[in-house]
């Protein structure tokens, strides 16, 4: 069974078909890369597949089971999510902000500070945890969100242009972090610019156009 499926999903706002009779699905620890011009409805297309959307027509799975039936915390539980803002951060610490990712994850034991202590020294944010995100630069809140949502654990993470601040450095960092994730076999979904990357690393394409995948 697919870990995640989207069956004849279509959105409708505003009059204007932003995701047009989708289906397609992920199998777990599988990189996806969603891939198309600016307006084609991929970021659309992923809010669908985290459940922060609800589809005009058709439906989404996760492990056999309707998205939208799920509660808020179960949801956070089983996935991920990275969009293109995190309002309401600002004045929070590095640590705090971090912390939310704890939430989800599973328990806190021993187990649970390691993970943090590696995801802390993977996005280089040790130096930082003091620090209110309103003060560090977009890259700098970047690599801290990103280290928030690997500390969920979850199966699968969706990420919307998760390298759109971040310099060269940054991007290498990202990518090396979802790599680790497939090989531990979660799953990563993610809107990029980055055809080349695309690819050359993800198991699956997606080439959006119109709201409709074209490719993939």
């Amino acid at each position: 069974m697919a870990l995640l499926e989207l069956k004849g999903v279509s959105l409708l706002t505003s009059g204007v078909e932003r995701v047009a009779s989708v289906t397609a699905s992920v199998d777990a620890g599988q990189l996806v890369a969603i891939v198309g011009p600016n307006g084609s409805g991929k970021s659309s297309l992923l809010g669908l597949m985290a459940g922060l959307l609800t589809p005009t027509r058709g439906s989404v799975l996760l492990d056999g089971r309707l998205v939208s039936s799920m509660g808020l915390r179960e949801l956070a539980t089983q996935r991920a999510w990275l969009g293109q803002s995190t309002p309401g951060a600002d004045n929070f610490t590095v640590a705090e902000v971090l912390n939310w990712g704890r939430i989800f994850a599973a328990g806190e034991t021993s187990d649970a500070q390691s993970a943090l202590d590696e995801v802390v020294e993977v996005f280089e944010v040790q130096d930082l945890m003091t620090a209110r995100l309103h003060r560090l630069s977009g890259g700098q809140r970047q690599r801290v969100h990103l280290a928030r949502i690997w500390l969920q654990g979850a199966r699968i993470t969706l990420l919307d242009e998760p390298d759109s601040s971040l310099d060269e450095t940054g991007r290498s960092m990202l990518r090396g972090a979802v790599q680790e994730c497939v090989r531990a076999g979660r799953t990563v979904a993610l809107v990029t610019h980055d055809r080349g990357w695309a690819m050359s690393e993800a198991d699956l394409v997606w080439e959006v156009c119109a709201g409709r995948i074209v490719v993939g």
